[in-house]
């Protein structure tokens, strides 16, 4: 049967060969099969406002805004395994990260601006960062195993050692729009940032330079596709 359903959140990943969405009005995450079907939904915390895959461990990390935990759902099993509590200070988990190396997962809070790593063999938490604001997305590469976060409050990119939990340096952004979110391109270390009036910023990893920026209003069709594939758009 298909359940027809609206979602706050666009985040939508795949794994298994099945789409993860998040639904935030329902406190739930949503696992479809490939013809669109429903085929459960998962209670987690509350808000569900943003996830990722583990795959070495078959986990999906669902980061919930509202309460402040992260929930641990077994990809096969369909249930909430554990339930960890990510940041003490308030209310407001909006972005995750997965370090598939080192088997970290990393949180954003918006409010109190704190940046904290959960290993994921015992769930603990670290407190990285604190009363910054880390607003424009966070990811992790696999090319050169740096954590990659945007810092509203310096307007820079920030790069952090996920193992020491050290911030290793940061590239400035200023002048060149409000970044809205970013994607990594894994295999040319390319990280290309949605900025504020359709804007796309490129950064070098390997250099930690902005290579270019342009607007995507104007562009061909094929090349808009491209950029919007990138962006799970």
């Amino acid at each position: 049967r298909r359940r027809h359903t609206r979602f706050r959140n666009v985040t939508g990943v795949q794994t298994c060969a099945l789409p993860i969405y998040t639904n935030y009005s329902a406190n739930t995450v949503n696992f479809y099969d490939l013809s669109g079907y429903e085929i459960t939904g998962v209670t987690v915390g509350t808000g569900p406002s943003n996830l990722v895959i583990d795959y070495n461990n078959s986990n999906t990390y669902v980061v919930n805004r509202d309460d402040n935990t992260v929930s641990i759902v077994d990809n096969f099993a369909y249930t909430v395994t554990q339930t960890v509590s990510a940041d003490t200070f308030t209310t407001n988990l909006q972005n995750i990260a997965w370090d598939s190396i080192n088997n970290f997962m990393f949180v954003c809070d918006e409010v109190s601006g704190n940046l904290t790593r959960i290993d994921t063999t015992g769930y603990t938490a670290t407190t990285l960062s604190t009363s910054q604001q880390y607003t424009g997305g966070i990811q992790f590469s696999t090319y050169d195993g740096l954590l990659y976060v945007y810092n509203n409050l310096t307007t820079s990119l920030e790069y952090w050692d996920p193992v020491s939990g050290v911030l290793s340096g940061s590239t400035s952004l200023t002048g060149y729009g409000t970044p809205i979110n970013f994607v990594i391109d894994n295999t040319t270390n390319l990280l290309f940032i949605a900025a504020e009036n359709n804007y796309i910023i490129q950064v070098d990893l390997n250099f930690k330079t902005v290579v270019t920026q342009f607007n995507i209003q104007g562009r061909s069709e094929e090349h808009t596709s491209e950029l919007q594939s990138r962006f799970g758009i």
